[in-house]
């Protein structure tokens, strides 16, 4: 989800002890410099990208840093195929995502997420292991998502993959829409990419040579409370669009067509307000997923499909 913004590439007792604790640091940022939490709100800029990284960090996660933030969704999945067909509703779909940033001296931020998800049946809203696939008229098992470690560096400048392979710098500007106090963000991403699950060692699970990812997101706060120096987070209001190629473990090969995700998000104060079956199911099969990654994981980034490979075999 949030972890593939920045770029286009791109439990410890102890640790889980502190975050249940909740952790902060001395005072916090307000836009442009650091300022202690009782400075006077000042005017956002948001042509300055300073103040948009700020923004951001306040919409993201929390931005006195070191602690963790959750987020929740929730929402189903449709199968898209040809131009005639309606949507078909196939999955529900329901978890969490948790991140960390860390400030750096130079006035950036290290970012940490781990996700989570789990498949439903939209007729009941039970999480399944196994699934009927009503294209192939085939039973499968369900992989459900975990994703990370997923760290990227949050700066006043953002990277740009181009055709060619090279990458162009640009200020980190985000597409505002404001009206009165009323402040809009709707975050794009859209990407083909080299197919980790290459279809002549994954015939069934792979869709092809590559894949595509695009996601939008759109995100709803109040520009008072960004421009408060005492608030260090905002809980806005999201949702979540995601179209991308059928799930290697539907089996569904080079079959036509792909996925529709549409989902609300719920920013929260902490992993107690995450669904209780949620956070049961995640610490039966993927405990380290219940926070944040280390601090020495800097610089992974294991998406769904890397771990799919890491934890399954070619089906043949």
């Amino acid at each position: 989800m949030f972890s593939r913004f920045w770029t286009s590439r791109v439990f410890d007792a102890e640790r889980r002890r502190l975050v249940k604790g909740g952790l902060a640091t001395a005072g916090c940022l307000a836009f442009g410099d650091f300022a202690m939490a009782d400075s006077p709100a000042r005017a956002l800029d948001r042509q300055n990208p300073r103040d948009n990284l700020h923004a951001w960090i306040k919409i993201y996660s929390d931005i006195e840093g070191h602690v963790d933030i959750y987020s929740r969704f929730n929402g189903n999945i449709f199968a898209v195929i040809g131009d005639r067909a309606p949507l078909r509703p196939l999955l529900g779909f329901e978890g969490f995502a948790v991140n960390r940033v860390v400030p750096q001296a130079d006035g950036a931020f290290h970012a940490f997420i781990n996700e989570v998800a789990f498949y439903k049946d939209p007729a009941t809203d039970r999480i399944i292991d196994a699934w009927h696939n009503p294209f192939t008229d085939e039973q499968v098992e369900v992989f459900q998502l975990h994703a990370g470690p997923l760290t990227s560096r949050l700066d006043t400048v953002r990277k740009f993959e181009q055709p060619d392979g090279g990458f162009v710098e640009r200020p980190f500007i985000l597409p505002w829409f404001v009206l009165d106090d009323d402040a809009f963000i709707s975050i794009e991403f859209n990407d083909v990419r080299d197919n980790p699950l290459q279809p002549d060692e994954w015939p069934r699970e792979s869709v092809g040579e590559k894949i595509r990812v695009s996601e939008s997101m759109q995100f709803m706060t109040k520009t008072s409370l960004l421009e408060d120096a005492a608030v260090t987070r905002v809980n806005p209001t999201m949702s979540w669009t995601l179209m991308r190629s059928w799930l290697p473990w539907m089996l569904m090969g080079r079959h036509e067509g792909h996925l529709l995700y549409r989902n609300v998000v719920q920013k929260v104060g902490g992993i107690d307000e995450i669904p209780r079956r949620i956070v049961d199911r995640t610490e039966k099969h993927f405990p380290d997923y219940l926070i944040s990654p280390p601090d020495d994981s800097w610089g992974q980034f294991q998406t769904s499909y890397k771990i799919f490979k890491a934890e399954r075999e070619p089906t043949r």
